[in-house]
């Protein structure tokens, strides 16, 4: 997985761990049957799918067929009734179940039936599973800032996600007015704690439409470490000056499907619950900062390579079948690189998935980045972001950086949803299409790099969708003396009789200082720099008239 490979990163950061309370131990099976009577019907979709899955089929002309069928709900009642276990997930597409025993020998239970068709001992844990959390949506931790779906167009306002913002031209998108909108994007992960600061247009705006904790068997996935938060921030962070997403305006659904806990086949049970219900609640992406070939318990299993060919492993069944209902999955390569594996993992390996790899600002290579291809042959990583490293929105108001394509992926999916929005009668795999070929390697694609770093604005032009211009609200604001040492002037071109915030940040997007400019009837107000504010070079950033204005400045 990529948190081992789950969470694929390399810088360290604070876990936020759940409260976790004893149980007994717990072994988990998977349960296929062999066959799926139903008390549903394919004429009557809206009992077990959205409307917005239900249009969303329709658009693409896409059949609904048995495999959306509910499980059989009796079959599971029996099989609960006689092994006395306890449901933990299932899945329709492969019409099977996973559940949770206390005594495993009571599993022996349904050898005679003959509705069973396969059962494969799948995780162990010795204190149980479906544990007691503590933590929620910090909601009420969140201080509006006003309307930040007002954005100005200039690279200044993506403030520390300038660079992965103008590797894929994807201010070009913005400026258009192509932010997600109407978008729908399930992001599972490991947990997303902390998710407040720099979240606060996306929870005051209620973009968040659906959460659920796969691991625990709740409605909340907050527990489980941050590592979610920091991918989500790609996407959805919206401070402007600070950190800007690359689809501040979409809605998202979050699901906790990874276990920091334990690497077991199970996860890539949870990956699967999960991608049904994106798919149920129509969402039009699903991306997976999330990877798998070894796993340690019940015992230990590595993939041989061979099983990486884009269609055999649950994982890569599971995304390829999201990607047949109408979801554009998009899934990370690894962080493999270098290292003994050297390989994909999977579902990166999936033929349907839009995988992801990692270079650096100038396009190069990231070391870590796992290369490919799948074992069939096929090109992967289809494309790579900047993750070498990227430029993520800590929780606490400030920004940091981390390697790993882990937060590549995601920012994929962001500008994939801006793209849905400008071409929405295109098909899924003109959309693919169109973002392969906009990439740089196209003609000559490469084992680490696939077909390299997209453009997203040419990608919208091989759909037959020209953007405008992009447009710059003009600099008003001056600075003297640029460079200073203790202090500067900030001179406006017209008098102005206002109290006015402003924000210095660092040439990283670090906000380092902020406080307010008093201009009485005066074209002219003053800052004292703070003494720890060291050499270097600095932003400040203040709004006049409902317009950010930009300027940097260099101290001695």
């Amino acid at each position: 997985m990529q948190l081992k490979k789950c969470l694929l990163f390399v810088v360290l950061f604070n876990c936020a761990t759940s409260m976790l309370f004893a149980q007994n131990k717990q072994y988990a099976f998977r349960i296929q049957f062999a066959n799926k009577p139903s008390t549903y019907s394919l004429s009557q979709p809206s009992a077990y799918l959205s409307q917005r899955a239900i249009d969303r089929r329709a658009h693409f002309a896409i059949a609904i067929d048995s495999l959306d069928l509910p499980v059989f709900q009796n079959y599971t009642d029996t099989v609960l009734q006689l092994t006395q276990g306890v449901f933990h997930n299932q899945s329709k597409w492969f019409n099977q179940i996973v559940i949770l025993l206390s005594d495993s020998s009571k599993i022996a239970f349904l050898t005679p039936k003959n509705w069973i068709k396969q059962v494969d001992y799948i995780a162990y844990y010795p204190d149980g599973l479906h544990a007691k959390k503590t933590n929620v949506l910090e909601k009420d931790k969140v201080i509006a800032k006003g309307n930040l779906l007002k954005t100005t167009n200039g690279l200044s306002i993506y403030g520390a996600a300038s660079k992965q913002t103008s590797l894929v031209n994807g201010q070009l998108l913005h400026a258009a007015g192509l932010k997600g909108d109407g978008k729908l994007i399930a992001v599972l992960d490991a947990g997303f704690y902390n998710l407040y600061n720099g979240f606060d247009s996306l929870l005051m705006q209620n973009s968040i439409v659906d959460q659920y904790d796969f691991v625990a068997h709740d409605n909340d996935p907050i527990p489980g470490g941050d590592h979610g938060s920091y991918v989500l921030s790609t996407m959805a962070g919206n401070e402007p000056g600070l950190y800007v997403g690359a689809a501040p305006h979409a809605h998202y659904a979050l699901y906790r499907t990874e276990d920091n806990n334990s690497e077991q086949f199970i996860e890539m049970d949870n990956m699967l619950a999960a991608l049904e219900r994106a798919d149920s609640l129509g969402a039009d992406i699903a991306t997976m900062s999330l990877g798998y070939n070894e796993f340690y318990t019940p015992t230990y299993y590595i993939f041989p390579k061979a099983q990486l060919d884009g269609k055999t492993t649950l994982a890569a069944k599971a995304l390829n079948k999201a990607s047949s209902k109408g979801m554009i999955a998009v899934a990370a390569s690894g962080n493999e690189g270098g290292n003994s594996w050297n390989y994909l993992l999977t579902p990166g390996d999936a033929d349907s998935s839009l995988t992801v790899g990692t270079v650096d600002s100038f396009k190069n290579d990231g070391p870590a980045s796992s290369p490919g291809p799948n074992f069939n042959g096929n090109i992967k990583p289809d494309v790579c972001m900047l993750g070498t490293p990227a430029a993520l929105l800590y929780t606490r108001g400030n920004v940091l950086y981390a390697i790993g394509t882990s937060f590549a992926t995601p920012q994929l999916a962001g500008y994939l949803a801006c793209v849905l929005q400008a071409a929405p009668n295109a098909s899924l795999y003109a959309v693919k299409e169109a973002i392969r070929k906009s990439s740089h390697r196209y003609a000559l694609p490469t084992d680490k790099q696939g077909y390299g770093v997209p453009d997203f604005a040419q990608a919208l032009s091989n759909l037959g969708i020209v953007l405008p211009p992009i447009k710059e609200y003009p600099t008003q604001i001056q600075i003297t003396p640029n460079p200073c040492k203790e202090f500067i002037n900030i001179n406006l071109p017209n008098d102005l009789k206002a109290v006015v915030p402003y924000e210095l940040f660092a040439s990283n997007g670090m906000l380092v200082y902020k406080g307010e400019l008093n201009f009485n009837q005066t074209n002219q107000a003053s800052i004292s720099l703070p003494a720890y504010i060291n050499s270097g070079v600095y932003i400040l950033s203040i709004v006049i008239d409902g317009k950010h204005q930009k300027c940097s400045f260099l101290k001695f």
